[in-house]
């Protein structure tokens, strides 16, 4: 395919906190969200997991491309 992999990206945001019965619906979503931009910049990666809690969001994406694959229109 022609891109570099082995990267991982972590980001942990602490928040207020977060009522217990929405936080399956918000990681859900982040999940959701991240695989459309990824896939819309063309930017590979192996897996991402979300993990919440009512304090802390943490998003994990495991062997994310350094670069955008081609575009071709």
């Amino acid at each position: 395919m022609g891109f570099v992999m082995g990267n991982e990206f972590l980001l942990e945001i602490g928040v207020e906190d977060i009522p217990f019965r929405i936080l399956f619906d918000i990681r859900d979503y982040i999940i959701k969200r991240t695989k459309k931009v990824l896939e819309d910049e063309t930017i590979s990666y192996e897996d991402i997991k979300v993990f919440v809690n009512s304090r802390k969001i943490t998003l994990y994406i495991k062997n994310i491309s350094s670069f955008q694959n081609h575009k071709y229109v």
